[in-house]
């Protein structure tokens, strides 16, 4: 009551809603209780009203006055109601039955009485001009609808029993929608109990009394068109005119608008869309279900294409999901919302996939790759593969386009899946198989796979540094960003590739620019907080492998540790594993052989159990080559380098090769390994030239070996670049200190060289401590006896001797004998 007094403050007042909203009976009470200076004259209005003169001789009548000549009845109105007398006129008609004296009644009403229209179909034309000079006061449906306390206290009137759960979901179901919600209450007083979900099925039941009155009272009065507006539209859950139009095919503005103004349909939470009132849609989605099932299906998918049409997928795929349509599940899942897979909304979409039956998804490619998906969520891989091993023979069964489009998405989730467990070569296969399908399909077969085609070359881009191929990799991943929808690249995401981006450059020897991307991604990560910090260890990869290159072994393990706290738990097994070789890098520049060599086994093992990890099985081995020549063997160096027989090398592999080619004394290989090298202006470049340097040094071109070495120089200085020129090789000192003598260029690099070298040199090298018998057994070793003769000299058995040698090669880092009396020459570790 308290709106309806504020609503009349102004001199005309409009009650307006459905049937049944309660209209008449809040006016009733409002006049009812309320003085009035004057009389009060209440004309409910019926068809037969339509006629003019009928009209005024209803309107005479309800205010006392004796019938006479209609261009008096304004005049009479005030005298007969007398000022500040009430004129209601209840249930009025509007549109072409509307009489036109109504409308001039209306248009200028008697002066001093108060006007109030009740009407079920909006506000007549007549009363916008007041509405835009404020002397109108609306009261709608929502200020006439039961409120919590209003429905508490009624149900404590009837004696109903309930609880607050249930009478909150039934005041829900209706929206306070007074003559409804009272129906309903009279339905559970005669089930002694409140129960929403049975108001919610007597809706599907035409018997029952609260869809009786729907029909009869809301949706009888309405024009055909209407009612089958509202009946094609009950299937979804926010409606707008595009989509209206594509259900009921035809123009349907006009339409809308009268709806709207009867607010059977009202705003929704999307701005720009309408809904229905959830009663009037479930019983007539229910009765679309029940008489016109195949029309019912067709209009439910027409409404989820236009969903996924307009950027809504999920949305649809929910749609499909509840209406149990499973292959049409399948088909949207795969077509619009597979994407998801990479991106921040990917547990949406899984926890949608979760409530598809395993019974439907058999035999359902589609479903079966859903299914792989939300096992991906929950990072089951056995089940990934399971599951795409399952859909893989069925995919043939599917029509084109959705045949490539399924394929695509499981090509995507393998790669993904495979990227997690760390295999390189599996993810860079399945990514390139995606790309492929997805540049074969276009904006109209799938538009949001269209909208996402950066997301295939962004896996193939991050694949292709870990198979070895950083330069490739560079080359592919700013535009593979690009193709990123811009929302998603904010956070997470971004985090993620920026430090991709610098592991890539990292790789292909780029240093200052992977320091900078490594510092950018680390300053968004913090930004953000602590959710994506985990995202950063690549970036700390790469900030410890330029430390290595600018022999700061030092800054080195502080990056490696700062990102294994920031990668805790969710460390990845290719950074990992890399951090396992930086870390035998810094052993290595610290003196410490034994702490390399057991980084190097960590990383060793890491290949054992995911040999896709191509780029750290190559690291692994440059690394091993390096180690065994800072030993002194170069024949175990050689042999490390034979192990992988990749051809073409990666560029990684192909310096290790140039490295022993170089060691074992045949420099006259040297150039051919490198060539492809030589072009760079990298890391990589300078360490081709430093090898064609040494090579042609070897050869005795020294004109030739200047040359390169200045080369070697010239690419390595703008980086700050050390670590290939830190070798225990008394040529190369000869030749930077006849550099620095004759050509003079880059001083500060050549003698920070020199320095670096003056200092391994000066340090003693580590070894694994060997026991009292390890060392008598090395002891006996120049002197060439046998196994038999070093047993019997020692009083042990043969056997015992060959076990005290296969450790003190292992804690040597040799191979035989004979590089095992020149090591523990070296060391000290021999008699004499």
């Amino acid at each position: 009551m308290a709106a309806l007094e504020r609503a009349a403050a102004k001199p005309i007042v409009l009650v307006t809603g459905p049937a049944g909203a309660g209209k008449t009976t809040a006016v009733a009470s409002w006049v009812r209780d309320g003085p009035r200076p004057g009389r009060v004259a209440w004309l409910s209005m019926s068809p037969t009203d339509a006629d003019p003169a009928d009209f005024a001789a209803a309107l005479r009548r309800a205010a006392g006055l004796h019938p006479g000549p209609a261009p008096e009845l304004r005049t009479g109105l005030v005298a007969g109601l007398g000022r500040g007398g009430v004129l209601v006129l209840d249930d009025i008609l509007t549109g072409e039955r509307a009489p036109a004296l109504l409308d001039e009644l209306l248009r200028w009403p008697p002066d001093g009485v108060h006007v109030v229209v009740i009407s079920r179909n909006g506000p007549p034309p007549a009363l916008r001009q007041h509405r835009l000079a404020g002397r109108l006061g609306i009261l709608g449906s929502a200020e006439l609808a039961f409120t919590p306390a209003e429905l508490e206290q009624f149900l404590g009137q009837e004696d109903i029993p309930h609880t607050e759960a249930a009478a909150s979901r039934l005041l829900d179901l209706t929206e306070g929608w007074p003559g409804p919600l009272l129906l309903a209450t009279q339905e559970a007083g005669s089930h002694r109990t409140v129960d929403p979900d049975l108001v919610a099925a007597h809706l599907a039941d035409p018997g029952s009394l609260i869809a009786g009155y729907l029909h009869h009272e809301v949706l009888a009065p309405l024009p055909e068109a209407d009612r089958e507006l509202l009946t094609r539209t009950s299937i979804v859950a926010e409606i707008d005119p595009a989509l209206a139009r594509t259900l009921v095919d035809r123009d349907v503005s006009e339409a809308f608008t009268d709806l709207a103004d009867r607010e059977l349909l009202v705003p929704a939470a999307t701005a720009g869309r309408l809904r229905q009132r959830p009663l009037v849609a479930r019983m007539l989605a229910a009765r679309l279900q029940a008489d016109r099932p195949a029309l019912n299906r067709r209009l439910r998918r027409l409404a989820m294409v236009r969903q996924e049409e307009g950027s809504e997928p999920l949305a649809a795929l929910t749609q499909a999901i509840e209406d149990e349509d499973w292959i049409f599940a399948g088909e949207l899942a795969l077509r619009s919302s597979a994407p998801a897979i990479l991106l921040v909304d990917r547990g949406q979409l899984a926890r949608l996939l979760e409530r598809v039956p395993p019974e439907q998804a058999f035999g359902n490619p589609e479903l079966e790759i859903g299914r792989a998906i939300v096992a991906f969520t929950r990072r089951d891989a056995l089940a990934v593969r399971t599951l795409l091993a399952r859909a893989e023979p069925e995919l043939a069964t599917l029509p084109e386009p959705r045949r490539s489009i399924a394929t695509l998405a499981a090509r995507v989730l393998l790669a993904s899946q495979a990227y997690r467990e760390g295999d390189a070569a599996l993810m860079v296969r399945s990514a390139e198989d995606a790309d492929r399908l997805l540049s074969g399909l276009s904006a109209a077969d799938t538009p949001i796979w269209a909208h996402n085609r950066g997301i295939p070359r962004s896996l193939l881009a991050v694949g292709e540094v870990w198979v070895g191929h950083p330069t490739r990799s560079l080359e592919l991943l700013p535009a593979s960003i690009v193709g990123y929808p811009n929302a998603e690249m904010a956070g997470y995401v971004k985090t993620y590739y920026t430090a991709q981006l610098a592991v890539a450059e990292a790789g292909a020897g780029l240093f200052t620019r992977a320091r900078a991307s490594a510092e950018m991604c680390i300053a968004a990560a913090e930004g953000a907080g602590d959710r994506i910090g985990h995202e950063t260890q690549g970036a700390w990869l790469a900030l410890a492998m330029a430390a290595i290159a600018r022999a700061d072994p030092a800054a080195a393990r502080d990056a490696i540790g700062r990102g294994r706290a920031a990668a805790g738990p969710q460390l990845h097994p290719l950074i990992g594993a890399s951090f396992h070789l930086v870390d035998a890098w810094v052993s290595l520049q610290q003196g410490d052989l034994p702490g390399a060599r057991r980084q190097l086994r960590g990383a060793d093992a890491a290949v054992v159990r995911q040999p896709g990890m191509t780029a750290v099985a190559h690291a692994a081995v440059a690394t091993r080559v390096v180690l065994d020549l800072t030993v002194g063997s170069p024949v175990t160096a050689e042999a490390a380098a034979r192990t992988l027989t990749e051809e073409p090398p990666t560029d990684l592999l192909r310096m290790a090769r140039a490295e022993a080619a170089l060691a074992g004394g045949r420099p006259d290989q040297v150039h051919d390994l490198v060539a492809p090298l030589l072009d760079r202006s990298d890391a990589y470049g300078a360490a081709a030239w430093l090898a064609e340097a040494l090579a042609l040094d070897a050869q005795r071109q020294d004109f030739r070996a200047a040359d390169a070495l200045t080369r070697a120089l010239d690419l390595a200085a703008p980086e700050g670049l050390l670590l290939p020129f830190l070798r225990p090789d008394r040529r190369l000192r000869a030749a930077l200190s006849r550099h620095l003598a004759v050509v003079g260029s880059h001083r500060e690099l050549v003698e920070r060289v020199l320095a670096a070298a003056d200092a391994a040199g000066e340090q003693p090298r580590t070894y694994e401590r060997l026991t009292e018998r390890e060392l008598s057994v090395l002891a006996h070793l120049p002197t060439m006896q046998s196994n038999a003769e070093i047993a019997a000299a020692l009083s042990i058995s043969e056997n015992t001797v060959k076990q005290h040698l296969k450790v003190v090669y292992r804690k040597l880092g040799v191979r035989n004998r004979r590089d095992a009396v020149r090591v523990a020459g070296t060391l000290g570790l021999l008699p004499g």
